[in-house]
């Protein structure tokens, strides 16, 4: 049981990498939106780094939960990240819009 832990601490990082590449990627680059179900073409080599690690500090705990426990388990592991990853998306772009919409009303 203690390993089980381990396994949702380390998909923990995983997903708080993936959220941080999203919140930097709008630190970076204030008036694009992050897509939703596609890789941004202009990103920096830091997202991608900070993705990357997300996904599999994700995926590979939650395999090992899926095959270790229940599959249930695994799987949400998996909806949990994806979750928290569709909200930071969704707050960063709702913030870009409001930066747009006062800059537009300050011109």
């Amino acid at each position: 049981m203690d390993s089980v832990w381990l396994w949702v601490l380390l998909a923990g990082v995983g997903a708080a990498s993936s959220v941080a590449s999203v919140l930097v990627y709008a630190r970076v680059r204030l008036t694009s939106p992050y897509p939703y179900w596609s890789v941004p073409s202009d990103e920096p080599t830091i997202v991608k780094v900070l993705r990357v690690a997300g996904f599999f500090l994700t995926m590979f705990p939650a395999l090992m939960l899926a095959s270790s426990t229940a599959v249930w388990i695994g799987a949400l592991v998996l909806v949990g990240a994806w979750a928290s990853l569709i909200t930071a998306i969704l707050i960063s772009n709702a913030v870009r819009r409001q930066r747009q919409r006062i800059s537009t009303l300050r011109a």
